[in-house]
């Protein structure tokens, strides 16, 4: 019995850990060139920028991934591009960005029916993702120009978005302060299952319909997988279960 409990605590943990990977994050710079080779800057085509999509890369080796941003926007969204003079508080949700993308510009939305979005592809549907996105025009009376930002596509999520962000019932939607983002706020999803198609999607829309606002600035793409310890801990849990049904079998 000691030598079936043991090969079967081996196959357990073997099943465990098989397939580990390391998780990788990938930054997009979406109102910008950032100068950064491992930071892509897919977004909507305008003066600097004219490819709309492709693979997104490892932040941490410059590698493609198999997972591709598409831009895409109402046709009468326009192109901020300017200098801010802001960057995101040490400290803050935001301050992740700091470095790694330039600040510079974003999507204007004039129109009430304007939106902007990023369709994301080629996902693996056996791992969770965390998507993370935020911006800051950075001007003094703007306070009032809100960007409701939605998930949509995904089979599940937890909404984790920043404290002092607004966030919908089933956790879909968060709205930013985008006009003046002084506290480094973000709208931010965890545990994103991409379902069977590998895709999901995220909207920007004016919160307001009467007042103009701001698509996305930059974001955040991140695969999470389990970590060895969490593994084991349920290949314990099975070995347990299963040393019980062996128990009852042999009584």
């Amino acid at each position: 019995m000691k030598t079936r409990m043991t090969a079967l605590a081996v196959v357990i943990i073997s099943v465990a850990s098989a397939g580990m990977a390391s998780a990788w994050t990938a930054y997009n710079d979406c109102g910008g060139l950032s100068g950064n080779p491992n930071v892509t800057s897919y977004q909507i085509p305008n003066g600097s920028v004219t490819i709309a999509s492709g693979l997104l890369k490892d932040y941490a080796t410059g590698s493609s991934l198999g997972v591709t941003a598409t831009p895409s926007a109402s046709s009468t969204a326009t192109y901020w591009y300017g200098v801010p003079s802001f960057t995101h508080p040490a400290g803050s949700d935001a301050a992740i960005f700091t470095g790694k993308v330039d600040f510079n510009g974003s999507p204007e939305m004039n129109n009430a029916t304007d939106w902007y979005q990023y369709d994301i592809s080629g996902l693996n549907p056996g791992r969770t993702y965390k998507f993370k996105t935020t911006f800051n025009r950075s001007g003094t009376g703007y306070e009032n120009r809100k960007t409701n930002f939605t998930l949509s596509g995904a089979t599940s999520w937890l909404n984790q978005s920043s404290a002092g962000t607004t966030i919908s019932g089933d956790g879909s939607s968060t709205i930013i302060n985008v006009g003046n983002n002084a506290l480094g706020l973000v709208a931010c999803w965890s545990n994103i299952n991409p379902g069977s198609d590998g895709i999901f999607t995220v909207k920007g829309v004016r919160a307001d319909a009467g007042i103009k606002s701001y698509g996305f600035g930059y974001f955040e793409l991140q695969e999470v997988v389990p970590e060895p310890s969490s593994m084991l801990a349920m290949g314990g849990g099975l070995l347990s279960l299963a040393g019980f049904a062996i128990r009852r079998r042999t009584r």
